[in-house]
């Protein structure tokens, strides 16, 4: 028989899992019903704080378990919540923190399934299977790049030359040596719908698209066959989708 160990030891061992197994949480936060009656929402974190303010639940699910709208089925009300975080916490630790405080204090209840919804399918526009002006293959190195960038200080910001991956902006979706699938995933959040690569194209490529939906300048639709070649055909395909079971309304503090 093995050695037992003595039950200080024991006593240690198990409080260290214990205190391991606790789901992150936020030092202290404050839920209040927003009665504003605007219909402006933000999600912002700084200085230690995160500030939620006049979102839906659904909205605050949304970016707490990192989907789209169409995947979040019910939700309660417009909320402001406010809470304290860490000094330096990156998204991903904060995000658990909401779905762990939205499990406490709303008592929410939900579970993942699969449904067949209307979905986008991105396919080539012509039958030639033609690139557009705005999409080319990319000859890009992006390790190379980036250890540049690293021995310059790191990474350019937010406002300089895109250096590899996706930036998108309203009206405005740029690719610098990033996969034609990962453009139809981040494209999605812009057309309401699940959109799935269709192309069968591998490898990377850049892409410059801009789109103005308004009467003054091409719609989204229109600028991805002009400008890129390819097009979104309507489809029916499963989407994985977060159901909402049950909540409360929490107490207001």
């Amino acid at each position: 028989m093995g050695r037992r160990l003595p039950a200080a030891l024991l006593f240690i061992a198990a409080t260290a899992i214990a205190l391991h197994a606790q789901p992150p949480a936020f030092e202290v936060a404050s839920i209040k019903r927003d009665s504003s009656g605007d219909d402006r929402a933000s999600v912002r974190g700084n200085a230690g704080r995160l500030t939620i303010t006049n979102n839906p639940l659904r909205n605050i699910i949304r970016n707490a378990w990192g989907l789209q709208g169409f995947q979040i089925v019910g939700g309660l009300d417009r909320w402001d919540i406010v809470a304290k975080v860490e000094a330096g916490a990156e998204r991903q630790n904060v995000m658990p923190m909401v779905q762990n405080l939205l499990a406490d204090r709303f008592k929410l209840v939900t579970h993942h399934e699969t449904r067949e919804l209307p979905i986008y399918a991105l396919v080539f526009a012509r039958p030639d299977r033609t690139f557009g002006p705005k999409l080319l293959a990319s000859s890009t190195d992006c390790q190379k790049e980036m250890s540049a960038a690293v021995a310059r200080g790191g990474p350019p910001g937010p406002g300089s030359p895109l250096l590899c991956g996706i930036r998108s902006l309203p009206g405005h979706f740029q690719l610098n040596a990033a996969a034609i699938s990962s453009f139809a995933r981040n494209i999605a959040s812009f057309v309401g719908r699940q959109v799935v690569d269709k192309t069968g194209l591998t490898g990377v490529f850049d892409a410059d698209l801009t789109w103005n939906d308004s009467e003054e300048g091409p719609s989204l639709f229109t600028a991805i066959q002009e400008q890129l070649g390819l097009k979104f055909d309507a489809q029916r395909g499963p989407v994985d989708v977060l159901v909402i079971d049950s909540a409360q309304r929490p107490v207001e503090d």
